[in-house]
């Protein structure tokens, strides 16, 4: 299984071993062997979902730059994944801001319930609910290429921008029964739908071949620089 394979090469093995199963997947959609339709995401980045199906177990390829901010959420940065997250750096670097949720009125919660419209298109019904909040934030830890983070379902956080040109995670989601995604929101808004831009096939092919471009010509450790 893909996903098992990749988690043990990001836990056990390191970077160079990442890179190696990354490019098995990269190289045919760089050649047009496979095709792979590129999505924008919300949150800022394009989004390779190179395992997004029914099963538990999720695995995909974001690439970030300075240009991928044009789809802006309609809630805010802050929220919660229903699964535990297992995030490698390969290229550049990421932040990740951490945050509790304390006695408060400036957000309310707002679930997101992911899936497809009748167009087949990735949608996000995000519902209100009645629980307003105020957040403690924590410090944004910086994490670069060779290096790896982790964050539990339910856990409230931020992706945050860096100064690198270009950054790409591999990213593995694993299914929590009964935790939800959820994101903060302005307290007035209602219920609403955002649609995710589809990229298609040929943009996916474009970032496959980007991506092993800057593959690094030296091994990278762990914790090292791009």
């Amino acid at each position: 299984m893909l996903y098992a394979r990749l988690a043990t090469a990001i836990k056990e093995h390191g970077p160079e071993r990442v890179w190696d199963e990354v490019t098995t997947i990269l190289d045919p959609l760089a050649q047009g062997r496979t095709r792979l339709g590129a999505v924008r995401h919300p949150l800022g980045f394009i989004c390779l979902p190179v395992v997004r199906d029914a099963s538990p177990e999720g695995v995909c390829l974001h690439y970030w730059t300075g240009e991928d901010g044009a789809n802006k959420p309609t809630t805010s940065p802050y929220h919660c994944h229903s699964w535990s997250l297992l995030s490698h750096i390969m290229v550049g670097s990421v932040g990740n801001q951490r945050l509790d949720l304390v006695p408060g009125d400036r957000y309310r919660l707002f679930r997101a319930n992911s899936g497809r419209d009748g167009d087949d298109r990735e949608i996000d019904d995000l519902e209100p609910t009645g629980q307003l909040t105020g957040i403690r934030t924590g410090d944004v830890e910086i994490y670069r290429a060779g290096e790896t983070y982790e964050l539990e379902a339910g856990a409230f956080h931020a992706s945050v921008g860096t100064h690198a040109d270009v950054s790409v995670t591999l990213v593995l989601g694993s299914v929590v029964p009964d935790a939800e995604d959820i994101s903060l929101g302005p307290v007035t808004l209602g219920r609403h739908r955002k649609v995710r831009t589809n990229l298609g096939p040929d943009e996916g092919r474009r970032i496959a071949g980007e991506i092993l471009r800057l593959r690094p010509r030296v091994a990278l450790s762990a914790g090292s620089s791009a």
